[in-house]
């Protein structure tokens, strides 16, 4: 919250994010508060993940007035394995199998 209504930006691994609409997605919404503050929400959107998506990602919020206020969090990405047999066939996990 703040006035005026703060900037926000997106980082992975202490990168900024290039917002591209495919990859990533932004969807950011603002509320003039009883108290006159704007409250912004901003929400990051991968649209499609794999295990390279895994660390941390850390929004932050500037605006002229303040310093960048940030928040962070850490995320694991998990992926059902893919084992190959022989080169032709392949099981995928929970999926049991016995190989000699």
């Amino acid at each position: 919250t703040g006035i005026p209504s703060p900037d926000i930006t997106w980082q992975f691994n202490m990168a900024d994010i290039t917002i591209d609409m495919t990859k990533y997605i932004v969807s950011t919404s603002s509320v003039v508060r009883s108290d006159k503050n704007n409250e912004v929400t901003s929400e990051l959107i991968v649209t499609t993940s794999d295990t390279n998506d895994a660390g941390n990602y850390t929004c932050q919020a500037n605006n002229s007035v303040r310093n960048t206020s940030m928040d962070s969090v850490e995320v694991v990405v998990q992926f059902i394995p893919n084992v190959t047999i022989s080169g032709s066939d392949t099981v995928t996990s929970p999926d049991t199998f016995q190989y000699t």
